[in-house]
């Protein structure tokens, strides 16, 4: 009897174990189905694309990455497309910037990471174009804008493209682009050594290794590589990330982020302060051995932007109001764009929600607050 009951259940195990692989197995076939679906027809990953030059960056001892002089490479995003050339000296620049400097004229340089190249925008979009152009319409065709962005760049390279710069083209203004995740990376490599050359490089700064220029390159490019992502997944995080709620706490989350706003400060966001602190007191003091000014450009991430918690435990403004005061100790001036950007967040996105970098509108409420915040201070 018992045996019998047995040989009853066996069949009964058998086809609930096949319902569940045949399960199991039209949800897989779906996934791929859908997987292959969104990388034939709607990719998720940066892709990029020669248009002129077999290559978009340079190892550079220096900065661990730069442009390769006159390419132009087109990028697509599920978020954008866009083309980006770099001209003869190797930035995102069309205007010429002639030397020996015209009498007459103030050359301000702008340095920063992706967020002052122009990330994810075309060139007649990015904000440091369009403060040329409000520039040009008020009158002050005497101010010229030396654009030197580079993605990847934090404070330190900032610093070191600073000194390969300033001279060759005679600045007589230093505008630095200033993000939180520059205290990330910050470091006192090679500064130490550091003594200016006669013709104002920097060559004898300690090589940037190998390791620093793949870490420079996989921060822009790599991380999007078709090989390292799957589409469906990328795809379920933008529709997740479309949530302002939802985008502020995956971002608090995940590693090495949320720690940088927690109060108290953690002991590793403590150090990385002190490190950028000494970076742009250097970059003060070379400024001021010049007598150039100084100025440094706040942009907020797309994370300070959206959280609007009265939280005591989180401070998205606490880095800002921290280094203005460091900055009025030091003699330069700290620009703290977060207020605009947050009173502007309501009426239209401001960044790309998945990217982070700035949209068309994003660059012109940053553009807004150059010439309403910066242009007094360097006239």
């Amino acid at each position: 009897m018992v045996s019998r009951k047995k040989d009853n259940k066996k069949p009964q195990i058998k086809k609930r174990l096949f319902e569940v692989l045949g399960v199991i197995g039209i949800t897989a076939i779906m996934i791929l189905l859908m997987e292959g679906i969104l990388s034939l027809f709607f990719p998720q990953n940066l892709r990029g694309e020669k248009v002129i030059g077999d290559s978009f960056f340079n190892r550079d001892k220096v900065l661990g990455a730069s442009y390769t002089p006159g390419s132009r490479w087109r990028f697509s995003h599920p978020e954008y497309k866009v083309e980006y050339t770099i001209n003869k000296d190797g930035f995102r620049d069309r205007k010429k910037h002639p030397v020996p400097k015209p009498e007459a004229t103030l050359r301000v340089l702008l340095v920063g990471d992706s967020f002052t190249f122009g990330q994810a925008v075309g060139y007649d979009q990015i904000w440091p174009v369009l403060v040329e152009r409000q520039l040009k319409e008020k009158g002050y065709d005497q101010i010229d804008l030396v654009k030197a962005g580079i993605q990847g760049l934090d404070t330190r390279s900032e610093f070191l493209l600073i000194q390969r710069l300033l001279k060759k083209y005679d600045c007589d203004v230093v505008v630095v682009g200033f993000l939180i995740n520059d205290l990330y990376t910050n470091s006192l490599y090679g500064i130490d050594d550091l003594e200016e050359m006669s013709n104002g490089t920097n060559d004898n700064v300690k090589e940037q290794s190998k390791e620093s220029w793949t870490r420079s390159v996989k921060k822009v490019f790599m991380k999007h590589d078709q090989k390292q992502n799957f589409h469906l997944l990328t795809f379920a995080k933008r529709l997740a990330l479309s949530s302002d709620e939802l985008y502020c706490k995956l971002y608090m989350a995940s590693a090495n982020r949320g720690e940088w706003f927690n109060m108290p400060l953690s002991e590793t966001s403590k150090q990385q302060v002190e490190v950028t602190e000494i970076l742009f007191n250097k970059i003060a003091e070379y400024c001021r051995s010049l007598n150039k000014k100084l100025i440094v450009f706040s942009i907020p991430q797309q994370f300070q932007v959206l959280y609007n918690s009265e939280s005591q435990d989180i401070d998205v403004s606490r880095y800002d109001k921290h280094f203005a005061k460091f900055a009025a100790e030091n003699g330069f001036d700290w620009v703290a764009s977060l207020g605009a950007f947050k009173e502007q967040r309501f009426d239209e996105d401001l960044f790309y929600r998945h990217d982070g970098h700035l949209n068309r509108k994003g660059n012109e409420v940053a553009a807004e607050i150059f010439i309403q915040e910066i242009l007094p201070l360097i006239q």
